[in-house]
């Protein structure tokens, strides 16, 4: 015995498929993401990892090597911009002291800023 009439069939089949619905559909959702997950599916798609062999692991910790070392310039760069910007605004300024976030001293009380201690701190 069927409860819905063969007419209306279709177009239920459509609203299902299409439209968003708040609560999950089974069937239409992944077995890979999780029940408390809400939303649309709107593609899917299957990943797995890429196989890598010697020569790959090599050309990309080579890759990232060069990154960091393109890092740490860009690094430098940027803080000797901001040490010519701290010495101009602090030139033979004393201070009352310089701690870091945990505490320790890194600058005494009554030291004047010069352009190295800017540079090592």
């Amino acid at each position: 015995m069927h409860l819905i009439h063969d007419k209306y069939k279709e177009p239920t089949r459509r609203f299902i498929h299409s439209s968003p619905c708040p609560f999950p559909q089974p069937g239409l959702t992944s077995l890979k993401v999780p029940p408390s997950i809400n939303g649309v599916v709107i593609d899917k798609q299957l990943f797995a990892r890429a196989k890598k062999d010697k020569v790959q692991k090599e050309s990309e910790k080579a890759l990232l090597d060069k990154l960091d070392d393109e890092h740490l310039v860009a690094l430098n760069k940027l803080k000797t911009i901001l040490v010519d910007k701290l010495q101009l605004l602090v030139k033979d300024k004393t201070t009352n002291g310089i701690r870091s976030i945990y505490g320790e001293e890194m600058v005494s009380k009554g030291s004047k800023l010069s352009v190295q201690i800017l540079r090592d701190t």
